[in-house]
């Protein structure tokens, strides 16, 4: 009696923001010759709109703008072919929502919802013949609310220093938690996490555990390589000059323009990267 097939995979790597989520991308991006032929890649870089909807929902929250990000997702997805044997692959961050402490945005509390309804959307496109799962990394507290800090200094228009930041955001953002609310809304399909600080000194770094979860053949995964960190923190003298130019008077596009000019030049000294961002 000929044994029944197992069902081709879905892997959705939605969060969260600041969690190694470049170095995934980046892993993933420079290994794509390797994957392709198994998997289909979604980086962010392939779905704009759908990404502008998502945090558009977390910051809206009404009916309608979770109806335009399953609309969005559902005509993308209807553009991929997967053919009979490949699988695909989505990594995100902004599937999850808006970057907490940026807009006014105080945590993942849209997240459940919207990986509900990609899990739906996923399920009406593909069919039941997939079987998703999703993976979210997450990061210790600590320095997960510095590193979101950074990020909306070099992004946003912040004003805060760093510890009136950390003081309002540390009690209003739990990522555990918050993964554990996903888990819940997109039961019954599994929901995988890990930790940045467990992940980084791993072989390939922290892609390591959604290659893992790609199950790709022996020979193709030992092809693979690590992409490196992304993302560095900047250093204080960086940080202390992007936050005297948010307080100034410049206006929006020459103060992003000062502020991208003063972020490569310190990747161009080459300042020895710490934990992946």
């Amino acid at each position: 009696m000929p044994q029944p097939q197992s069902r081709r995979r879905i892997i959705v790597h939605g969060g969260f923001h600041k969690t190694g989520t470049s170095s995934i991308q980046a892993a993933l991006n420079q290994n794509g010759p390797l994957i392709w032929p198994h998997y289909a890649l979604v980086l962010p870089g392939r779905i704009p709109d759908v990404l502008k909807a998502a945090t558009f929902q977390s910051r809206i929250g009404d009916p309608f703008s979770l109806s335009e990000y399953a609309f969005r997702l559902q005509t993308f997805l209807g553009t991929l072919v997967l053919g009979r044997k490949r699988r695909l692959c989505i990594s995100a961050e902004d599937l999850c929502g808006l970057i907490p402490g940026r807009n006014g945005q105080d945590g993942y509390t849209a997240a459940p919802e919207l990986m509900a309804t990609t899990a739906r959307v996923l399920e009406e496109v593909c069919g039941p013949e997939f079987d998703i799962t999703f993976y979210l990394s997450l990061r210790r507290s600590e320095a997960w609310l510095r590193s979101t800090y950074f990020q909306n200094l070099r992004r946003s228009r912040l004003t805060m220093d760093m510890e009136s930041y950390v003081d309002i955001l540390r009690p209003k953002v739990d990522l555990q938690h918050s993964a554990a609310e996903i888990a819940k809304a997109v039961a019954p399909h599994r929901v995988v996490t890990t930790w940045l600080e467990d992940t980084s000194p791993l072989p390939l770094g922290p892609a390591t555990p959604i290659v893992d979860l790609l199950g790709l053949p022996r020979a193709t995964r030992k092809a693979m390589t690590a992409a490196g960190p992304r993302n560095a923190s900047p250093t204080k003298e960086i940080v202390d000059q992007m936050l005297a130019m948010n307080r100034s008077g410049l206006d929006d596009d020459l103060l992003m323009a000062r502020k991208l000019a003063l972020w490569n030049k310190q990747n161009l000294e080459q300042r020895p990267p710490t934990l992946t961002a």
